[in-house]
């Protein structure tokens, strides 16, 4: 099981029809409030939202999508120059909390990279060998 990294969260306020979702984003190059709002589609994969900064620099895009259970999840791909790549992150709907998706980020598998093994190299930590 590959861990996943919590970077924030986004609250939906259908009464924002300007942002109608907002939150926080705490990654280690982006820290900051930020909005989706939404887009004017070019195209019909083109993203369903523009991310928005606190500042109000557009720092990514979103699409909404439906998981095979019926769940409504955002996929973000967020950028700016203090990153060295995209970041892509996902939004869970946060259990028991009505409105509320937690973003998440885990690391992506390289195509055919297999899990790395666990080495055991006897390292020495100061720890008294069991007699």
């Amino acid at each position: 099981v590959k861990a996943m990294l919590n970077y924030g969260y986004i609250t939906h306020n259908p009464a924002n029809t300007k942002a109608p979702y907002s939150g926080v984003l705490k990654s280690p190059y982006l820290c900051d409030r930020i909005g989706l709002l939404p887009n004017n589609k070019q195209s019909q994969n083109g993203p369903d939202f523009k991310v928005m900064s606190g500042a109000g620099f557009e720092v990514g895009a979103a699409w909404q999508k439906v998981t095979k259970e019926g769940e409504v999840f955002f996929s973000l791909t967020l950028d700016s120059p203090e990153m060295p790549a995209p970041l892509n992150i996902s939004a869970f709907a946060k259990e028991g909390v009505e409105g509320t998706y937690d973003l998440l980020w885990q690391r992506p598998r390289q195509d055919g990279q297999k899990p790395k093994k666990a080495v055991n190299n006897n390292a020495d930590f100061g720890e008294q060998a069991a007699a």
